[in-house]
């Protein structure tokens, strides 16, 4: 009967883990583009500029108090770009996964 309760408990944990708000791995295509907006991401105005979004679908890979990491990929799934946006000192880096390696590497504006 413990190990049933300990089982439970565990389980019960392991649920409240996965439901923290985060929206890590999640795709964001044209459809769904409003999802990832200037309102929600303050990158958003230079990634924009930097790179074509509406030709790629966004992949947020990680999204936590302390930074967000966004992927970029075409319709066939092949990653092209990577941007990471360091929270607490505002600093975005995008880096293009091909030749051109680091392409944007500075401290932006907070909204």
């Amino acid at each position: 009967m413990k190990q049933r309760i300990i089982l439970l408990c565990l389980l019960i944990a392991g649920l409240t883990a996965c439901d923290e708000g985060q929206i890590d791995g999640q795709k964001y295509t044209e459809e769904s583009k409003q999802a990832l907006t200037a309102d929600q991401f303050q990158e958003y105005h230079i990634l924009n500029q930097t790179i074509d979004l509406q030709n790629l679908t966004q992949i947020i890979v990680e999204d936590n108090a302390s930074k967000r990491v966004i992927l970029f990929e075409t319709e066939l799934g092949e990653e092209i770009y990577k941007s990471i946006y360091i929270k607490e000192t505002s600093r975005l880096k995008i880096i293009h996964l091909g030749e051109k390696g680091l392409i944007f590497n500075e401290t932006i504006m907070k909204g």
